[in-house]
């Protein structure tokens, strides 16, 4: 059974402007940083129960040049919700199918604190 949402990433066109809007809407951005894969950076908004949004953007939205997710197939869409981590106290990990979009999903990691990862792709 799941337990609780860890994260939620949304990826944008231009992270400057999305912590600028969350930042208006009254939400505290917290600078992330740049990912060690380099084509990336982050900012999140934390939660009191310790669960987050975490923003993200490509450095250079129109090199072609990909991570290893294939997130920027998403961004001629505009963007949007891309993955999720979640805590389950089971030992599958679950998996689920919303409309057209396909959630996959990890195993419980070596340490086994029961957290799942998910990423979600459109599959229109």
């Amino acid at each position: 059974m799941l337990t609780r949402l860890d994260y939620l990433v949304i990826l944008v066109r231009d992270l400057d402007r999305a912590v600028r809007d969350c930042d208006g809407l009254g939400f505290t951005v917290t600078p992330g940083g740049e990912h060690a894969d380099g084509l990336t950076r982050n900012a999140l908004i934390p939660f009191k129960d310790s669960s987050y949004l975490e923003h993200v953007a490509f450095l250079d939205p129109d090199d072609p040049w990909d991570n290893v997710w294939g997130w920027r197939a998403i961004l001629p869409s505009g963007g949007g919700l891309i993955d999720y981590s979640t805590a389950s106290d089971d030992s599958k990990p679950p998996c689920v199918l919303y409309g057209n979009a396909v959630s996959t999903c990890t195993a419980p990691p070596p340490a086994g604190d029961g957290s799942r990862t998910g990423r979600i792709f459109n599959g229109g």
